[in-house]
């Protein structure tokens, strides 16, 4: 049985065809890479997908601990519209969880450099700072 290793650059030599098939999956595959590369990525669109990260992040870390509030809720909460009866230890947690992860963020921009905290998301001449610190 021949080996699929070549013994003296002990590099691999695999054995496998391109059917049409996977060529067409891997046409289809590069075609949406292509179609995602050419969308217009702005400061704004960065800060809107990190925003809502944020409060799905909020919402599955408490609720693992027991919170009862919903990502609907927690929504609510952190935009300062609270007041759920029975539940203020739970509006509570989910404060101090968001501004746990705002005071980390605001440590790793300026442990990287970047002027996020200091410029706000809708600055498009910091786009590539967005991306490389903070996303």
């Amino acid at each position: 049985m021949p080996s699929r290793y070549n013994a003296k650059r002990m590099a691999l030599a695999p054995n496998y065809r391109i059917t049409a098939e996977t060529a067409r999956a891997l046409m289809a595959i590069e075609a949406s890479r292509a179609a995602v590369d050419r969308l217009p990525i702005t400061a704004r669109l960065i800060a809107s997908l990190r925003e809502s990260a944020r409060l799905l992040s909020t919402h599955y870390s408490t609720q693992i601990e027991g919170n009862r509030l919903t990502a609907v809720e927690v929504e609510r909460v952190i935009a300062g519209h609270g007041g759920f009866p029975g539940r203020e230890r739970d509006e509570t947690e989910v404060r101090n969880y968001y501004r746990a992860v705002d005071k980390a963020e605001a440590v790793a921009a300026l442990e990287t450099g970047c002027c996020y905290a200091n410029c706000g998301p809708c600055n498009d001449r910091h786009l590539d700072c967005l991306c490389r610190a903070r996303l």
